[in-house]
C-alpha cells in the first residue's frame, strides 16, 4: 500500500481553508540574493546599525582632523599612507562590533524565530549574513580611504604641506583585507557565543589584551617567540596592512586565521544549526 502526500498549496487543506493556489502550484525556496538583501537591511536599517555607522563616520573625521591640526602645528609631513593608518583606527575597532551585532542582534531580540521560520535552512541564513558583512566592510573601508585621500588634499593644499600619494597597491589591498578580516573575526565570535556583551568582551580581549600577553611571553621565554608568531593574528595583520607579506607571513596568517576565525566560526555554525529556536 502506497501513501500519497497532498500538495499543501492545492490539496484538500488549502480548499478547506479557502486558500488560493500559489503560482505554479509549488513552494519555491527564497533566492540567496534576496536573503543577502534582507540581511543587509537588518544590519544597516536598525538603530544599532545606524548608530555604529554614524559613530564610525564621526570618529574617522575627528581622527583625520586631529592629525591635520597636529601636522599644521608641528610641521609634520603625513602623506596618504599615514593618514590612511589614522583613518582606519575607528573602523578597526567598530567593524568587528558590527559583525558581532549582525549575528547576536537577532538572538537577543528573538527575531531569529521569524528568520528561521521563513528560511528553515539556517546555513543559508548564516552565509547571507557573512556575504553581507564582507560587502559592508568593503564599502566602509573604501569610503574611509576616500576620506584619507581628501584629507591629504587638504594637507597638500590649504595647509601647504608636501604632496605624497605614495601608497603601494599591496598596502592598500592589505588595509582593506585587515578591515574585512576584523569584521569576520567579530562575526565568528558572535556565532560562537550568541551574546552581544560576551562576544564584545571576548573580542576586545583577543584583539587588544592577547597580543600584549603574547609579546610579554615571547620576551620572558625567548624560545616560545618562534611558536607564538604562528598564532598571533595581530602580528600577521600588521604585515598585511604594511604590504610586506612574505611566504612565511602568509603561512602565519593562515594558521592564526584558522585558529581565531575558522575554528570559532565552525563551532558557532554547529551551535546555530543545532540550537533550539525559542
Amino acid at each position: 500500500m502506497t501513501a500519497t502526500t497532498a500538495d499543501p498549496t492545492t490539496g484538500p487543506a488549502a480548499q478547506r481553508w479557502g486558500l488560493p493556489p500559489l503560482p505554479g502550484g509549488t513552494i519555491t525556496r527564497v533566492p540567496f540574493h534576496r536573503l543577502v538583501a534582507v540581511e543587509h537591511r537588518k544590519l544597516v536599517d536598525t538603530r544599532a546599525g545606524r548608530g555604529l555607522a554614524v559613530v564610525i563616520a564621526v570618529l574617522t573625521v575627528l581622527s583625520l582632523t586631529g592629525a591635520l591640526v597636529v601636522a599644521a602645528q608641528t610641521d609634520l609631513d603625513l602623506g596618504l599612507r599615514l593618514l590612511l593608518q589614522v583613518a582606519t583606527v575607528p573602523t578597526a575597532l567598530l567593524l568587528p562590533v558590527l559583525g558581532i551585532l549582525s549575528v547576536t542582534g537577532e538572538w537577543s531580540q528573538r527575531t531569529h524565530m521569524v528568520t528561521f521560520a521563513l528560511e528553515p535552512r539556517r546555513a543559508r541564513v548564516v552565509a547571507a549574513k557573512l556575504v553581507t558583512g564582507v560587502v559592508v566592510a568593503t564599502l566602509v573601508t573604501l569610503v574611509v580611504m576616500a576620506l584619507a585621500a581628501l584629507a591629504h588634499l587638504v594637507e597638500s593644499g590649504p595647509l601647504g604641506g608636501p604632496t605624497d600619494w605614495s601608497l603601494p597597491l599591496a598596502a592598500a589591498a592589505g588595509h582593506l583585507a585587515v578591515q574585512v578580516l576584523g569584521l569576520l573575526t567579530g562575526f565568528a565570535f558572535g556565532m560562537l557565543l550568541l551574546s552581544t556583551p560576551a562576544a564584545i568582551v571576548v573580542y576586545v580581549a583577543f584583539a587588544y589584551l592577547l597580543p600584549t600577553l603574547l609579546t610579554a611571553l615571547g620576551a620572558v621565554v625567548p624560545s616560545a617567540a618562534d611558536v607564538i608568531v604562528w598564532f598571533d593574528l595581530t602580528a600577521a595583520q600588521t604585515l598585511l596592512a604594511e604590504g610586506t607579506m612574505t611566504a612565511r607571513g602568509w603561512l602565519q596568517l593562515a594558521t592564526s586565521g584558522a585558529l581565531w576565525f575558522l575554528l570559532p566560526l565552525g563551532l558557532g555554525l554547529a551551535r546555530v544549526l543545532r540550537a533550539d529556536v525559542k
